[in-house]
């Protein structure tokens, strides 16, 4: 009975430091402060951070700096580097982001009405929701930088009107993240990705991982039944080579996801936020290891073409040339059970990925970086005002 009641302890403790959504929310927006409250229901430790209306600048332009703030400090970064080269044709500076394809947004508004410029209103949706997304990412790196660990990944971000089971939801959500496949920088959380993309119609679009998790037998009400000396199962997936995707409403990110999404946005730029993701840091590959370094844009011999889509050969955990390591949850599937023990094995777990000390590598300095920058520039700020 004291194992038992350890065993329920330790796993208790792993679901409060692991579990903790971020939810994005509108400000001033009733509907959304609704959701929030629905989703507390479910997850009371739930966080939120307000998402950016670039269609009301310049009110609350603070919400989309903060966000904003680790693409400006690489954007610097980058013009220090030796490597840093940039053709005739690119408007690029040290300065702010203009040139940087959508992310200029912000520093090309009205010089007059510090509105959207260059008719970029009919878009301001989707503006707004890149940086939302930006803010939710830097949000994320400084409760890890607060805390001093990375025991916040992984962070499990979602939009208000993001669908909850009260239920079902939050064991499995639990399970799934304490066995996501230990190179993860992306997983997307949502079936409805996985079931569009990776169908009988397109084989070898979609290869399967070996970590899953177990499900316990249906409902009563069920239509299929297990057979005997089978089990039930969820996979993870390794991104799809090809096929549309759209909607971040339930995702969720490592401790290097910022640090690699960043690197690559302020050399190249971004889009919609949602297939940029899906279609080019998902699943495009460097062509190769200088290509992935910070501080290059222009390559010997192939400018500035840094990405490849990947091919199917490509698609393992072994390739290291990847934007990002980006997996899906798949459907439930029947698996012919085998030895547990070969099973658990093959499975990351989040307390031992939790129990290795980090070293102070590159992303971690960088987190430090903008924390300490973006810190002190609202110190000098405060300091002005008071002045004043």
């Amino acid at each position: 009975l004291k194992e038992e009641e350890e065993e329920k302890k330790k796993s208790k403790n792993v679901e409060q430091r692991v579990f903790n959504p971020l939810v994005i929310i509108q400000r001033d927006n009733e509907k959304d402060e609704r959701d929030l409250k629905r989703i507390k229901t479910v997850f009371p430790s739930a966080n939120s951070i307000f998402g950016v209306n670039a269609g009301q600048w310049p009110s609350h332009l603070e919400d989309a700096e903060y966000g904003l703030a680790p693409l400006r400090i690489f954007n610097r970064e980058n013009f220090k580097s030796k490597t840093w080269k940039i053709d005739n044709n690119t408007r690029r500076n040290p300065e702010n982001l203009k040139g940087i394809q959508w992310i200029e947004s912000i520093d090309q508004r009205n010089p007059e009405t510090g509105k959207l410029g260059d008719g970029r209103m009919p878009i301001a949706h989707h503006i707004g929701c890149m940086y939302a997304h930006f803010n939710a990412w830097r949000a994320v790196d400084d409760m890890a930088y607060n805390k001093g660990d990375d025991k916040v990944y992984p962070a499990w971000i979602m939009e208000a009107d993001a669908y909850v089971d009260k239920n079902q939801m939050k064991p499995r959500m639990t399970r799934l993240l304490q066995k996501a496949p230990k190179d993860y920088d992306f997983l997307m959380m949502k079936r409805e990705l996985f079931l569009g993309l990776c169908g009988p119609d397109r084989p070898g679009n979609c290869k399967r991982s070996e970590n899953f998790i177990r499900l316990g037998e249906p409902g009563a009400n069920a239509k299929k039944t297990v057979p005997d000396g089978f089990e039930r199962r969820i996979y993870f997936y390794y991104w799809p080579l090809d096929g549309p995707g759209a909607g971040l409403s339930s995702y969720a990110i490592g401790p290097d996801f910022s640090y690699k999404a960043f690197n690559f946005i302020s050399r190249k730029g971004a889009d919609m936020i949602d297939g940029f993701i899906f279609g080019k840091l998902c699943r495009d590959d460097y062509v190769s290891e200088d290509a992935a370094n910070p501080g290059n844009f222009l390559l010997p011999g192939i400018g500035s073409a840094l990405v490849k889509p990947r091919t199917k050969e490509a698609n393992t955990k072994d390739n290291k040339l990847k934007v990002l390591n980006c997996y899906l949850i798949g459907d439930v599937e029947l698996v012919k059970k085998e030895d547990e023990e070969k099973d658990e094995a093959s499975l990351g777990n989040i307390i031992e990925q939790n129990s290795v000390e980090k070293e102070k590598d590159t992303v971690t300095l960088f987190k430090a970086k903008v924390h300490q920058e973006t810190t002190k520039s609202s110190s000098e700020e405060e300091e002005e005002e008071e002045e004043e």
